[in-house]
């Protein structure tokens, strides 16, 4: 192995209360761009100049193996590699500024040299049809396998050549790591998936997962039990067919007792996603000595999780993987294609906490269109599968990357902005603003970024495997079952005027989940022995647990109402017959519809099976299913704590407030507003408002415009935002305790 000329060493370590980037020692500001403008041949001086003028010092930079206009292959037949693209741009980057850093993004998509050279290490995808809407009818993709050994070492080889070119080069010393891509659209979903097509069944997926049900099990008595197939041996276990893969339809869960072989599969399509990446992460680690940082795509459970669970047909269930793994270092998710627009949250499509609880970094993407996009539809036009993802004009694309830049910085997230384009930011009023974030980023090194949310949104990554089966297009064919995915049922939590953290749900056996006085469980329909124990530990000092869906009807061997009456503490029955998932309320008085002005229905209408009915007599009703007017939602008072259970997501920004305040927590904000706060920040984003906003502060602060730097309150414990507001507006605000 030849030695790196570079001896710069990059980290992610502990900062402030979050984690950050250090290069050699000192930490750094994690704002960053990026752009496809490679793609049309393009290298566009003029748009990279205005980005370094405006502060951005982090450039990922492009190198992928298909071939680029006006390149040549990057990755030819004889094995020769073409590393202009990153010399270039490299080079045209650091002749305008010494400050600089470089991070290159390796996408490996297969040759169709390759292809042809290995047509039985390809991806085999399952031949039946799914459904009239899907794009590719073809049972064989031209892409490697996940599986395939053949492709690991070759493109291994390839990762290593690029790494030693990179590091003796000219810029080693400004390189702080590599973003190792792969699967549909870089982002490590299983190819196929994002066709509409099930994977992988081809011969080296198969031999791969006898392999890994041979770890899981040990003895192949147990996998026979487990798959209720007396003899099977793990030679003979075969990759269930789509049939199987989706036997439970049109129920929601699957049964351990019927379906164990379709959830063994479809973890282990996950583990092979998350395998493929860390043996390529592993090479880079190894060929720089462990002094640069890797990372990827992955991990999307907050966006394409919830009843209808498309994550996990895409191979992303395998997050705590790499959280444990020392070969990654930092895992990029993209804001919310859901809830971006303007007066809307762009939520976090990853559990942030969770990720940086577990060491590592959250670098995501923010790719939302400006008004300079081009090819822009009218607003009455825009598809609502995708709210209102552009913004129409400078003022508007301003406020949104404000939102952003506040929210990622606020949670401790590094982001590249994506000039997807080229030229989407090339406007007075946004690269005044990006210059306003790179001085604010900073700044804000010196600051206290810890959480002060008391409320945690938990998503589990292990459930999506033990429900139906859904691809991303099918979920999107229908807003009944669209609209229940986690970032678009869970916008409303962000309305309700108090931070939020977003964790794994099997950091429920991390003690620091006990800061949280509110626990949602938005997805965790099956929880592991683990989850269990820890969860009872959870309940005292006084915290509220929410158990939305059909959370915990599933544990290690069965699909029952004793499983999730035991999670809950509520006693409940299932019931097999499909209703449409309208849950009316009708404890109007509750305290927890203190905040509803009016009758309040939770749910979308999607039919639902099995249902989750309340038959406990000490539970306290508040809603009923619409059709069948049988007990739904309930809260049970345990005296040290409380339960809440409901088969519908909250997804009503007053009973969220309502939620939140019965539970103890701290309501910063009239409600409608999106609130995003730490220690030491504080950021209101809001459209079409004209009236005053009242800020309520946990404790006296001294409240400094950030963006202004006018003073707006000293030692209160609340103000109001009372200057003239134009609409699409996001506030900054620095605040310094004083209690």
């Amino acid at each position: 192995m030849e030695t790196p000329r570079s001896t710069t060493d990059v980290r992610v370590v502990p900062h402030q209360g979050r984690t950050a980037i250090a290069v050699d020692g000192r930490v750094i500001p994690g704002m960053s761009y990026f752009t496809y403008m490679l793609h049309a041949g393009r290298l566009d001086r003029d748009v990279l100049r205005q980005m370094v003028d405006s502060g951005t010092r982090i450039f990922f930079v492009l190198w992928q193996t298909w071939q680029p206009k006006n390149h040549a292959e990057p990755w030819a037949a004889d094995g020769t590699i073409d590393f202009t693209p990153l010399d270039e741009w490299m080079a045209a980057l650091a002749a305008m500024s010494d400050e600089v850093w470089f991070i290159p993004r390796l996408y490996f998509s297969t040759p169709a040299w390759w292809a042809a050279r290995h047509p039985d290490d390809l991806t085999r995808l399952a031949d039946e049809p799914l459904f009239d809407g899907q794009t590719n009818g073809e049972a064989q993709l031209l892409q490697a396998s996940m599986a395939s050994q053949q492709w690991r070492d070759d493109v291994a080889d390839v990762l290593a050549r690029i790494v030693d070119h990179v590091e003796q080069g000219p810029y080693g010393d400004r390189v702080l790591g590599y973003m190792v891509n792969s699967g549909g659209t870089e982002e490590w979903v299983a190819w196929g998936a994002q066709q509409g097509r099930l994977a992988d069944y081809s011969a080296c997926a198969r031999d791969a997962f006898r392999a890994w049900l041979r770890e899981r099990y040990g003895e192949p008595a147990v996998l026979a039990r487990a798959w209720h197939l007396p003899g099977l041996t793990f030679e003979e276990a075969a990759i269930p067919s789509e049939a199987v893969r989706r036997r439970c339809e049109p129920a929601v869960a699957r049964d351990p007792q019927l379906d164990q072989a379709a959830i063994d599969f479809d973890l282990f399509l996950s583990w092979l996603c998350a395998d493929n990446l860390l043996a390529w992460c592993r090479v880079v680690k190894e060929r720089t000595g462990g002094r640069r940082l890797t990372g990827a795509f992955y991990g999307y459970l907050l966006w394409q999780t919830g009843y209808a669970s498309a994550v996990t047909n895409n191979g992303h269930l395998a997050l705590r993987r790499l959280l444990d793994s020392p070969d990654i270092d930092f895992i990029t998710g993209i804001v919310s294609y859901d809830n971006r627009g303007t007066g809307e949250p762009g939520t976090f499509i990853l559990p942030v906490e969770s990720v940086q609880a577990a060491g590592k970094l959250v670098f995501n993407e923010v790719d939302i269109r400006t008004h300079l996009s081009g090819n822009r539809p009218p607003r009455s036009e825009i598809d609502p599968g995708f709210r209102n993802t552009y913004a129409y004009n400078a003022q508007e694309a301003v406020s949104i990357y404000r939102r952003e830049f506040a929210h990622h910085l606020i949670h401790g997230a590094a982001w590249w902005n994506f000039d997807m384009g080229g030229g989407w930011y090339a406007c007075p009023g946004l690269q005044e603003e990006f210059a306003r974030h790179a001085a604010i980023a900073g700044q804000a090194l010196a600051w206290d970024m810890t959480s002060t949310a008391e409320a945690a949104l938990l998503v589990s990554a292990d459930s999506p495997a033990r429900q139906r089966l859904f691809t991303m297009q099918q979920a999107m064919a229908d807003f009944a079952w669209l609209d229940l995915q986690c970032d678009r049922a869970t916008t409303p939590l962000y309305h309700a005027g108090l931070p939020l953290d977003g964790r794994l749900c099997d950091d429920l056996t991390r003690r620091d989940l006990g800061r949280y006085r509110l626990l949602y469980l938005f997805n965790a329909m099956y929880l592991s022995a683990g989850e269990r124990e820890a969860l009872e530990r959870l309940k005292g000092d006084g915290r509220t647990i929410v158990f939305c869906g059909g959370s915990g009807m599933i544990d290690d061997t069965t699909c029952s109402a004793d499983a999730a009456s035991a999670a809950t503490g509520i006693a409940l029955r299932l019931a097999a017959d499909r209703r449409p998932l309208r849950i009316d309320v009708t404890a109007c008085d509750h305290p927890i519809f203190g905040d509803c002005d009016s009758a309040v229905t939770l749910g979308t209408g999607a039919l639902i099976a099995p249902r989750l009915v309340v038959d406990d007599p000490d539970a306290e009703v508040l809603g009923v299913w619409r059709q069948t007017g049988e007990p739904a939602f309930a809260v049970k008072d345990f005296g040290t704590w409380r339960a809440v259970v409901c088969p519908s997501p909250i997804d009503h920004t007053g009973v969220a407030r309502g939620l939140a305040r019965v539970a103890g927590c701290h309501i910063w904000a009239d409600p409608g507003r999106i609130l995003f706060a730490n220690r030491s920040l504080l950021a209101v984003h809001f459209a079409d408002s004209h009236e005053p906003i009242r800020i309520h502060l946990p404790q006296p602060m001294t409240v400094t415009d950030a963006i202004t730097g006018e003073t707006v309150a000293h030692n209160a414990r609340r103000f109001l935002i009372q200057r003239e507001m134009r609409k699409h507006t996001t506030l900054l605000y620095r605040l310094q305790d004083h209690g």
